[in-house]
């Protein structure tokens, strides 16, 4: 009995586990759709042209892909900070290249960059 018991509770530990792996998962087109209506608000607020547009929705996607893949914040772990802060740099570094400082200052300003 105690043999079917165990086999039984590892058995519900494993489909548990895997199911909590299926939560887990990105929607990357939600993160997609998301990032792109932000880009919109962004450029509409700014008068950006389409090709600016669809500069900063990349940018965005991009960033928003890599911080789902990093997983929830733990604040202790502090390569987790760096990932974020490399994160950023790498935003504001693409964004001056194709906004210039003046329009990135104002894209930070609607899309700020935290967490």
């Amino acid at each position: 009995m105690k043999r079917y018991f165990t086999s039984f509770v590892l058995f519900a530990a494993i489909v548990l586990g895997s199911l909590s792996g299926f939560a887990q998962e990105v929607d990357y087109q939600e993160l997609y759709n998301t990032s792109k209506k932000t880009a919109l608000v962004i450029s509409e607020k700014l008068d950006l042209s389409e090709e600016e547009t669809q500069y900063l929705t990349r940018f965005i996607t991009s960033r928003e892909q890599s911080m789902a893949k990093l997983g929830p914040n733990n604040s202790e772990d502090a390569s987790h900070a760096k990932h974020i802060e490399k994160l950023n740099r790498s935003f504001k570094k693409n964004a001056i290249s194709i906004f210039g400082e003046e329009k990135t200052k104002e894209i930070l300003i609607l899309y700020p960059l935290q967490d």
